[in-house]
């Protein structure tokens, strides 16, 4: 059966998500940082018996799924349905179990490299590449809106990341403007998840971007965190390769009809 947790509550669910703490790694970075009157962050379990099954993570208009294939998977999807999200996405083998449930309701799909930094090799001068504040966000979205792989972001979720700590961004500048940029997501005490690596056209094959995601992992790694990322552009893949990424799962996104 499938029912709310209250974030308060949600620490019963550490043990079953650390099974694969990496690609739980935004399940658990939402319960840490989650403020309790949230509502745009809801849980949910598939709990029988003290037996938990799966766990969806609701973020704004997105569903994280986690369940070594045991969930009540049709369920689930009333769920996910119901509230008229946009995008599904988790570890590939158990979207692919929910995928049926969704058949008619998804109109688009792509599988994602997961990879996670295993040894960082540090290589680039980073001199350039700045932390970010919030009154930068405003430019860094006008970036982002012009990367055609990058679906539009709430202005709302990007800075409420900000300010509760669970995401923070680089950029690097070049004649007066933002042209590079690279965040985490979820990011907790333990782990962070590298996203949002975009540079502007105009001004890439010029490593800039190498150099963003060198000075982010040196400092994530410095504070002793897991650092992981997923990709599907195998040109970038070989740029993480060589700071020290290695593949581990594919991660699957599902982008759902909303009418």
């Amino acid at each position: 059966m499938i029912k709310e947790l209250g974030i308060s509550d949600a620490e019963k669910l550490l043990p079953f998500l650390y099974r694969e703490k990496e690609l739980n790694l935004f399940i658990i970075g939402d319960i840490e940082n989650a403020v309790l009157d949230n509502e745009n962050v809801k849980l949910f379990v598939d709990e029988e018996s003290e037996k938990i099954n799966g766990v969806l993570l609701k973020y704004f208009d997105s569903f994280v799924v986690y369940s070594p294939k045991t969930m009540d998977y049709r369920s689930a999807a009333k769920l996910i349905l119901e509230d008229h999200a946009k995008i599904v996405s988790g570890k590939a083998e158990h979207i692919e179990v929910l995928k049926p449930f969704l058949d008619g309701n998804i109109v688009n799909e792509k599988i994602m490299y997961f990879s996670k930094l295993f040894e960082l090799k540090p290589f680039e001068n980073d001199d350039e590449v700045e932390l970010a504040s919030e009154n930068d966000a405003q430019e860094i979205l006008k970036l982002l809106s012009k990367i055609p792989e990058f679906r539009p972001q709430s202005a709302e979720a990007f800075i409420t990341s900000m300010r509760n700590g669970s995401s923070r961004r680089y950029f690097i500048r070049k004649e007066g403007k933002i042209v590079s940029t690279a965040s985490t997501a979820a990011e907790c005490k333990e782990m962070a998840m590298i996203v949002a690596v975009a540079t502007d056209p105009k001004y890439r094959k010029r490593g800039l971007a190498t150099k963003i995601m060198n000075k982010m992992c040196l400092d994530l790694v410095r504070e002793n965190k897991t650092v992981c990322l997923f990709y599907d552009n195998p040109e970038a893949g070989k740029i993480y390769e060589r700071i020290g990424f290695r593949q581990m799962a594919f991660w699957k996104m599902m982008y759902l009809k909303t009418s």
